[in-house]
């Protein structure tokens, strides 16, 4: 069957998001199926007209809030260095020869719903996800691009994991159930979205991990890794900084007193999520890697230290120690996919809340082979979905 996908794949600097998009692709077209990615790039626009009453409360609210106002004048200005710093300097991880080399994408790029709606993606089926495919404001209008709200009506429509890393806002419900009512499977990722899609009565749902499980170890091993017997290089801590701005979000001053301990020495790679990318580890310059050599870096390391989901997905498919930091303030709710996951896997204990528990973590071993039994419960899980929804 030809397959169209509509996930986030369009990063200069992300690995988890180019990963998720190659992982699904790649096990779809494994099962002998035509699947590509959708290039969707929309630009938002609000459903909200701006001489509401609400826009007006939203702008009044802001103004008021001066204090507010000039630290985001400050962080715009420093926001601006890192976005030019980037641009100059992305091109060096390759993420577009990637795309080029692993993935087939769509001929067209879409920017809007308008355009999906005019010339839809030909296909037999849709697939919306992974990745936080559904994490902005419904009251964006080019939104529904996420949700499969263009094509043919025959056209089957399935999700595949999709993260929302947020809260349905009460005024998006009934917009949310429209949307989930044209598929025809749906599934997700975080246990509390599950849960509050069945309390919507979408009993039918339900919870498969993410697509980078789908493949194994040895899958990624023979594309990407060099065996780690055959890299001449000192023993060294690999920390992958995403969705952070400063070193004591991940307890560096904890971590540092092991690494010293072991001497250790110290590898970062850091990406943009929320924030811009940038040097965040003391005495570290980041490194540019290209897609395969980020996960070479995880597979070659003592230890990784991470923000990220994926960094951890991978260093548990990779069989490497690892410590999950979790994002604080406005963006926690991201937090619930890797604690879904670490514990379906038994590994909540690798969670990092606080500096006294660094040091436990990292003494602490890992049964691999009870992980990778568990790993295999999820992947046939996941499998078994896709194939009863006809994948």
């Amino acid at each position: 069957m030809k397959i169209a996908v509509l996930t986030h794949c369009n990063t200069k600097d992300n690995y988890g998001e180019v990963l998720q998009g190659f992982a699904l692709q790649h096990y779809l077209r494994n099962r002998g199926h035509d699947a590509y990615i959708v290039r969707y790039k929309p630009t938002y626009q609000s459903y909200v007209k701006e001489n509401s009453w609400v826009s007006l409360f939203s702008k009044l609210k802001y103004l008021l809030d001066i204090f507010g106002y000039l630290k985001a004048r400050k962080n715009a200005a420093l926001e601006n260095k890192l976005i030019t710093y980037n641009l100059y300097n992305n091109p060096q991880r390759k993420f577009d020869e990637f795309r080029a080399k692993y993935l087939k994408m769509s001929e067209e790029q879409y920017t809007s719903i308008e355009q999906l709606r005019a010339d839809p993606p030909k296909a037999d089926v849709y697939i919306c996800g992974s990745d936080q495919v559904w994490h902005d404001s419904l009251s964006q209008i080019n939104v529904a691009g996420w949700y499969l709200q263009f094509g043919d009506k025959r056209i089957k429509r399935i999700s595949y994991a999709p993260s929302i890393g947020r809260e349905i806002e009460i005024d998006e419900v009934e917009l949310f159930k429209k949307y989930l009512s044209c598929l025809d499977a749906l599934s997700l990722r975080e246990k509390k979205v599950h849960k509050f899609c069945e309390d919507l009565g979408f009993k039918e749902a339900k919870i498969v991990c993410d697509p980078t499980l789908l493949l194994t170890a040895d899958y990624y091993r023979n594309l990407f890794c060099v065996d780690a017997d055959n890299v001449l290089v000192k023993p060294y801590v690999f920390f992958y900084t995403l969705n952070i701005q400063e070193k004591n979000e991940i307890f560096w001053d904890s971590i540092k007193t092991v690494i010293d301990e072991n001497k250790w020495d110290v590898k970062s790679v850091g990406s943009s999520g929320y924030y811009q990318a940038k040097n965040i580890i003391p005495g570290s310059i980041n490194i540019l890697a290209t897609v395969e050599e980020w996960i070479q870096l995880i597979s070659n390391s003592k230890l990784v230290v991470s923000t990220s989901f994926h960094a951890v997905v991978f260093s548990i498919i990779l069989h490497k120690p690892f410590v999950s930091i979790p994002l604080k303030g406005r963006y926690a709710k991201a937090n619930d996919r890797v604690e879904n996951l670490l514990d379906d896997l038994g590994l909540t204990s690798r969670i990092c809340k606080n500096p006294d528990d660094m040091k436990v973590i990292i003494k602490e071993s890992i049964d691999w082979q009870v992980v990778d039994e568990k790993i295999e419960s999820l992947r046939q899980n996941a499998i078994n979905y896709l194939i009863n929804a006809g994948l």
